[in-house]
């Protein structure tokens, strides 16, 4: 996923990927410029008004589905978690259509996306669009990592920092999630390299916390306790 300044630019993207070049395509891609233009301008105002952008997305979506309809489309999206509430809304409804089996199945979605605290609400359509047992769709989880397996990686990216490695064992708010432990790892080889007082795997530094999160791990560390 590639953010943006504007919600509209990654559903750009996403249609000049699937809607196919050349002849075959041409009726698609101008029925895709009036629907992005209706008035010859782009409206910024069209994502938040609730009504506008259900229409304007249940649109895209046909018109996504008629380009898979020429030539199969499997759209792949990565970091779907750092997408926008516009283009999340679209993905999520692409992938309830995949799910219904409503003769769709020429268009394919993968989706990659974090679910930690802090992007939870963020990407809870997606999530639970994907999430559906039904034939079509499959759901991969990785769960958290095993204490011995985040000793083994602490040895490896922290062989010479024992207390280091301690603090981030012990938990650190962490529960054992490879991002916000690689957070911590490279919080804390940044800190080294700033001289002795600095290292600290801080948890305002981490973005895999949520606030509440953080919160509780910078009264832990003040504290002087170990972070669960």
């Amino acid at each position: 996923y590639l953010a943006s300044s504007s919600s509209f630019e990654p559903l750009r993207l996403i249609a000049s990927e699937v809607l196919p070049p050349g002849a075959s395509g041409r009726r698609l891609r101008a029925r895709f410029r009036r629907l992005m233009n209706p008035s010859g301008t782009e409206n910024p105002e069209m994502a938040q008004d609730s009504t506008a952008a259900r229409v304007f997305l249940k649109a895209l979506r046909e018109l996504l589905f008629e380009a898979a309809a020429l030539d199969p489309v499997v759209l792949v999206v990565d970091d779907a978690h750092l997408a926008d509430p516009l283009t999340l809304e679209l993905l999520a409804g692409l992938a309830h259509e995949v799910a219904a089996g409503s003769g769709r199945g020429r268009l394919s979605l993968v989706a990659a996306f974090r679910s930690e605290s802090a992007f939870r609400d963020a990407v809870r359509p997606l999530r639970d669009a994907f999430s559906r047992a039904v034939p079509s769709t499959s759901w991969i989880e990785l769960h958290p990592l095993r204490r011995d397996e985040v000793s083994a990686w602490l040895a490896l990216a922290l062989p010479g920092d024992a207390a280091a490695r301690e603090a981030i064992g012990a938990g650190a708010g962490l529960h054992g999630r490879p991002f916000a432990i690689a957070e911590a790892i490279q919080d804390a080889v940044m800190g080294s390299q700033k001289g002795p007082g600095s290292r600290s795997s801080a948890p305002e530094r981490m973005p895999s916390l949520s606030e509440a999160e953080r919160r509780e791990g910078g009264a832990q560390r003040a504290a002087r306790l170990p972070l669960r």
